[in-house]
């Protein structure tokens, strides 16, 4: 009785945290765009075969390493980057698996997303475009935005990432030393 109790409590609970897991995700964009992405196809995929996936939705993110307004779209050059849970971008360039275009067909102004933004695009594959990078052809898969979220500006906390500081006392917390007055 004891065993069932408990396996049956455990069941809940997951069901509970799975379903806190996925809400953020399921309300971050328009279900009706949201029910078009094919969860299963990932930047990987598109970068080795993008002819083979026209028309196939997906959700990407990553920053902005252009902008630049055109006759009839606005282009973003885009530095792929792997998402977090709540869809949003990691920051971390290094996990980066390549750069793609994201093709705005309304109008979209390039002050909105400037260089270092970084934002998820739900798209749907449309080609390939080539041009230079740097010294080499470069081969973008391109993608036309459906829904673009823009996520705000974020210093990287260093207090998250390295709580202690070397002080007149060793090795201590931040706050621990009383000669040090914070970043202003």
């Amino acid at each position: 009785m004891h065993d069932r109790f408990v396996a049956t409590m455990i069941s809940f609970s997951l069901l509970l945290l799975s379903g806190c897991a996925t809400t953020y995700y399921h309300n971050w964009a328009p279900q009706e765009i949201l029910a078009k992405v094919d969860q299963t196809l990932t930047f990987d995929q598109i970068k080795a075969s993008p002819d083979s996936h026209i028309g196939s939705t997906l959700v990407l993110g990553g920053e902005v390493l252009e902008a630049k307004r055109m006759t009839d779209h606005t282009r973003l050059v885009i530095l792929q980057l792997p998402l977090e849970e709540n869809v949003e971008p990691i920051i971390d360039r290094m996990q980066s698996q390549g750069r793609f275009l994201a093709i705005e067909h309304d109008f979209l102004d390039p002050a909105i997303v400037p260089q270092g933004t970084r934002l998820t695009i739900i798209g749907q594959v449309s080609g390939t475009h080539t041009e230079p990078l740097d010294e080499m052809e470069y081969t973008y898969p391109t993608i036309s935005i459906e829904y673009l979220k823009v996520w705000p500006k974020t210093q990287e906390n260093i207090y998250r990432r390295y709580p202690y500081r070397y002080s007149l006392y060793g090795y201590a917390p931040f706050w621990y030393d009383p000669y040090y007055f914070g970043p202003y």
